[in-house]
């Protein structure tokens, strides 16, 4: 007769790249008993392939902008409070390839509760058409 044995384990994570680790670190502060699995390791595949951008989506407003930034300030609140020697907030230059893009960043501009500013004519001079 088989016997059942009891999981010492709420929940099961495959893969431990940021999503993984994300996902596990939130259901253990939430106290659940959690395992990560991945084969390679933490941060082995993509994930640690190169460094990680979290940037406005420059649209107008709708629906799914609004999740965009509010999933943006989440991960930036994340990454600031428990990885601020590995996380640099920078300034983010945004250079419209069409008027129909530059309308976008006007619109966003108007909209947004983030800070933002005009080039500084220094770095505008040094731009060409292709840039």
């Amino acid at each position: 007769m088989p016997t059942s044995k009891i999981s010492p384990y709420d929940v099961i994570i495959i893969g431990a790249g940021v999503n993984g680790c994300c996902s596990a670190y939130t259901l253990r502060q939430g106290g659940m008993r959690v395992a990560l699995v991945d084969q390679e390791g933490i941060a082995a595949g993509g994930s640690g392939a190169a460094g990680a951008f979290i940037s406005p989506k420059i649209s107008k407003a709708g629906e799914l902008k609004e999740i965009i930034h509010q999933a943006q300030a989440e991960a930036l609140d994340f990454y600031t409070s428990f990885f601020p020697k590995y996380t640099l907030v920078r300034p983010l230059l945004h250079i419209a390839n069409s008027s129909k893009e530059g309308e976008k960043v006007e619109s966003f501009k108007r909209e947004t509760d983030l800070k933002h500013s005009h080039l500084p004519h220094k770095i505008e001079t040094m731009l060409s058409d292709e840039a």
